[in-house]
């Protein structure tokens, strides 16, 4: 299995979050909790791409299920 070193992760990070926009007020008004970090949404992105269970993937993060 390929394992991606974190500096790479994070530099891919970094390169993504400047093409994303965010917008805290929305995510305390719908969660009550701060937005996600691009770190964690890219690793479950990676993970999803790369053949894992959407469903498996939700619930070892601990992602509630959509309202």
């Amino acid at each position: 299995m390929y394992r991606m070193e974190y500096s790479s992760f994070m530099k891919l990070c970094t390169i993504i979050s400047t093409k994303i926009l965010f917008n805290d007020e929305m995510a305390q008004y719908r969660s009550g909790k701060e937005r996600i970090t691009i770190e964690f949404m890219f690793n479950r992105l990676l993970k999803w791409l790369a053949g894992g269970n959407y469903l498996d993937n939700r619930l070892s993060a601990g992602i509630s299920p959509a309202h």
